[in-house]
């Protein structure tokens, strides 16, 4: 079990939190940029990316890169850290690629920007093994990023605010992680480095 009682099972606790109008209304307050605000899940999709981190990896695969460019492979991102978390969970790597891969694929923005840039085979073959490697340094600097913040409050004898400090400071990851996980276990297996993602090829 969790060291943490807000990291209960399935993380009943922080859907809770995520469902609230308080964190909702919190959401609207500290990110008014950001529409829809319907719910937790939109604000997660609709947060605008940090155009740093995809950038470098655009720009040297393709010309003309813009905004669309960087939101349509954040996109992607979630759709691959959440099948690799899938694959953390036991689902079968198949099974993760029809049932998160391709729906990810499918939705706008993802499609509209894959039938653009996917035309060239060889160009966007060599784009997808730098993303994806991308993709994984992502998910490994998301790990540094939680366990930085839970060290940082169990210094301060605050525990337990650890994730509440994350679900305010860090909307985004927290909500792929909810989005991702319902495991406690195996999320506490995850931010301790005991999965290989370089084992899983998709």
């Amino acid at each position: 079990m969790s060291e943490s009682p807000i990291l209960d099972e399935h993380f009943a606790t922080l859907h809770k939190i995520s469902m609230s109008d308080l964190y909702l209304g919190f959401l609207k307050k500290v990110y008014p940029d950001v529409l829809p605000h319907q719910n937790f899940k939109a604000f997660v999709k609709n947060r605008p990316p940090n155009p740093e981190v995809y950038m470098p990896l655009l720009k040297r695969h393709f010309e003309k890169v813009t905004d669309e460019d960087v939101i349509a492979i954040n996109r992607l991102h979630q759709g691959y850290q959440k099948a690799r978390i899938s694959v953390y969970h036991g689902i079968d790597q198949l099974a993760a690629e029809t049932e998160i891969l391709t729906p990810t694929f499918q939705e706008e923005p993802v499609w509209s920007w894959f039938m653009k840039r996917g035309r060239d085979e060889k160009v966007y073959e060599a784009f997808d093994a730098d993303f994806q490697q991308l993709s994984e340094d992502i998910e490994h600097a998301n790990i540094e990023k939680i366990n930085q913040t839970l060290k940082e409050q169990r210094r301060e004898k605050r525990p337990d605010d650890g994730f509440i400090w994350l679900m305010l400071t860090e909307p985004v990851l927290m909500g792929e992680v909810l989005d991702s996980f319902n495991d406690t276990e195996i999320f506490s297996k995850w931010i301790k480095g005991e999965f290989k993602e370089w084992e899983i090829e998709f």
